[in-house]
């Protein structure tokens, strides 16, 4: 008889921070239900009047003598016995009788080329092939009373009692697809108090046109049309600037366009809000059992910047409108003198020709986005996709849909090396590339930006370096 108790739990390694792992046989008794199972044949058999006699998990019987004559499967080269679609997750019992049964079709397994369960011995204890050097295995010294020699501590990890390595590794024992051992869900949300530091919003149009000298002398048209609105100390100082320009004072618009910085933190407020979903799963991909077998897939959703910020303090608006004309067959001057003047003219006789009346508060939109994101690790590689939409065009959000993927590898458990590209958002696509340096308290990062452009033929680099994270 053989009892399978392979769960999918087991697929998986993984262990959280200062917890041990236990073999997965040692988990419950798992002897028990194979017991129930010969049970059953032992009632039957005493109704008959057969004799038996049972012997499950007993010093005094070697109870792998039958397997492999009665179909059951094979002796594998970890010399465990495995079967097909169970591997080496079952338990063994045998049944004597006085009785004389047919026997099962032979049949022809074994394990060919593979040697899956060699290389994942952390020791080597499989290193021959259907031998296990006792001295060398995990699983033994975790069970034995002695004291466990010094060259093999090392390789223990956090293993407290047993070892599943050759079970794990074999392939006849894994799930064919994805499994999903565990799953942590985590939820944020996060409120934010927006201040507001400084606003401007300026409607701007303008045209400017210039006459042939063969047609018209040079004749330079200005049309222009133009709000500002502005907060705070900027606009007390702009009225000051129009009430003085009314008068027929003539000042300086550049003397009214400093800012002190008086007001920060008064101009106005919000609130936003950002919300996010993560799937955290230990997961079991035979395929890439051959990398590492802690594996992890991480799914997130996330709405950032969900909100709006309004500016109350001193709301004006400052309009111009008109034409400027410049024709120098009227009077001495020419068209040198009005580019010599150029810049005074638009800041004080153009644009400087404005109104001023009073606001009323405006509220703006957050740079509110969705992002869906996948990340699976494999030991100390990470690869990662997502996708991220805007639900407006603030700032530098955009309302069309950005992917990304990226990779990372972790050597020596703190130093990730990560590489990436962007594309979509209605730019040119981008790569980057970084390393860092990640402690338990400290990050520290720096990367590299390319990004192509066929317009010109070529590409820019950019670099930036993060800042630094403290946790606690």
């Amino acid at each position: 008889f053989t009892y399978d108790y392979k769960q999918k739990k087991h697929n998986s390694n993984l262990s959280s921070n200062g917890f041990g792992k236990i073999a997965a046989f040692a988990e419950q008794d798992y002897y028990e239900p194979l017991k129930k199972i010969t049970s059953e044949f032992e009632n039957l058999f005493s109704r008959l009047n057969y004799k038996f006699h049972t012997f499950i998990d007993n010093p005094n019987h070697y109870d792998r003598t039958f397997f492999e004559i009665s179909g059951l499967g094979w002796q594998g080269k970890s010399t465990m016995m495995l079967s097909p679609g169970i591997g080496p997750w079952q338990l063994l019992g045998t049944m004597y009788s006085d009785q004389h049964f047919e026997p099962t079709e032979s049949k022809n397994y074994s394990c060919g080329e593979c040697n899956l369960c060699q290389i994942s011995c952390p020791t080597g204890a499989l290193d021959e092939d259907y031998i296990l050097d006792s001295n060398k295995c995990l699983s033994y010294w975790l069970q034995s009373p002695e004291i466990i020699p010094y060259e093999i501590r090392t390789a223990l990890g956090n293993r407290f009692y047993g070892c599943d390595e050759c079970l794990t590794s074999c392939p006849p024992g894994q799930n064919k697809n994805l499994t999903i051992n565990d799953i942590d869900i985590f939820v944020g949300i996060a409120p934010k108090y927006l201040i507001g530091i400084q606003s401007f919003e300026f409607d701007f149009a303008s045209t400017l046109q210039v006459n042939s000298p063969f047609v018209k002398g040079n004749l330079i048209i200005h049309d222009f049309d133009y709000k500002l609105y502005t907060y705070g100390e900027i606009s007390d100082n702009l009225d000051e600037y129009a009430e003085k320009k009314s008068d027929g004072k003539d000042p300086l618009l550049a003397d009214y366009t400093g800012y002190s910085g008086s007001d920060i933190g008064t101009l106005g407020s919000g609130l936003g809000l950002d919300l996010g979903v993560t799937l955290a799963m230990d997961v079991s991909l035979p395929i890439l059992n051959v990398l590492d077998k802690n594996q992890q897939l991480r799914v997130s959703l996330s709405l950032t910047d969900q909100g709006t910020i309004s500016y109350n303090n001193n709301p004006m608006v400052f309009n111009g409108k008109g034409t400027f004309e410049f024709d120098p067959e009227i009077g001495d001057d020419d068209p040198t003198n009005f580019f010599n003047d150029l810049a005074d003219s638009l800041q004080n006789d153009i644009y400087g020709n404005f109104t001023s009346e009073s606001s009323v508060e405006n509220s703006y939109e957050l740079p509110a986005t969705v992002n869906l994101g996948a990340a699976l690790i494999v030991g100390k590689l990470l690869v990662s996709g997502d996708i991220s939409y805007g639900f407006n065009e603030i700032s530098n959000n955009v309302t069309e849909p950005i992917i990304t993927f990226g990779t990372q590898y972790r050597f020596f458990d703190f130093i990730p090396i990560r590489f990436g590209t962007r594309i979509g958002g209605g730019t040119s696509t981008a790569f980057s590339t970084g390393l860092g340096i990640d402690l338990k308290n400290l990050e520290f990062s720096i990367g590299g930006l390319i990004v192509t452009d066929s317009s010109i033929g070529g590409a820019s680099l950019s670099g930036a370096l993060s800042g630094l994270i403290l946790r606690f």
